[in-house]
């Protein structure tokens, strides 16, 4: 079964909440936007801690270092068996998101078959939505994100970022993974 961990960064943005979301890069998702779109995330190897592999997937999809604190949410299942064990956090500004991200990449033969093998950036955009918006764009395994976070328990999390947000309106923290750590 495959796992992976990924974070779920928030900001109240005009009064409303709004989630970090990245575009799939590559050619097959160039002109696709509907529920496509995802949580920074990645697989877990091995006995890896869940929640240092959603930050340093956040770090290479995104180049966001996230410190916390990190608040654990339902993981998510997709209907092929694959679990997203999940933590919400404040994200940063919006003015502080960079695009195109400083994503991974990885590589494909492009056009197929043709021999030629291209890198192409794992994320391509990023930037904050509604979670009404976030309902048109999300991979359908993620929703649950969203049901979650409207629920009267994921209401509470919001609470508590908002909290947080009110006293800390940075988010940067050591840089961790730019260290290679």
């Amino acid at each position: 079964m495959l796992i992976s961990a990924g974070l779920v960064l928030l900001r109240k943005i005009s009064n409303e909440w709004h989630l970090l979301l990245g575009h799939p890069g590559g050619p097959f998702y160039r002109k696709k936007h509907r529920h496509v779109w995802s949580i920074p995330k990645g697989l877990v190897e091995g006995d890896e801690d869940y929640i240092r592999v959603a930050r340093r997937e956040t770090f290479e999809e995104t180049g966001l270092d996230v410190c916390g604190p990190f608040v654990p949410l339902p993981p998510v299942k997709y209907k092929s068996g694959k679990i997203v064990y999940v933590w919400a956090t404040l994200g940063p500004p919006p003015e502080k998101l960079i695009n195109p991200p400083p994503s991974s990449t990885f590589a494909l033969e492009f056009p197929p078959g043709s021999g030629r093998i291209r890198e192409f950036p794992e994320i391509d955009y990023i930037k904050y939505v509604s979670f009404t918006e976030a309902r048109e764009l999300l991979v359908k395994g993620q929703l649950g994100i969203i049901d979650f976070l409207e629920s009267k328990d994921g209401l509470l999390v919001l609470e508590a970022i908002s909290t947080w947000q009110a006293h800390h309106n940075e988010t940067s923290c050591s840089p961790l993974f730019k260290q290679g750590l």
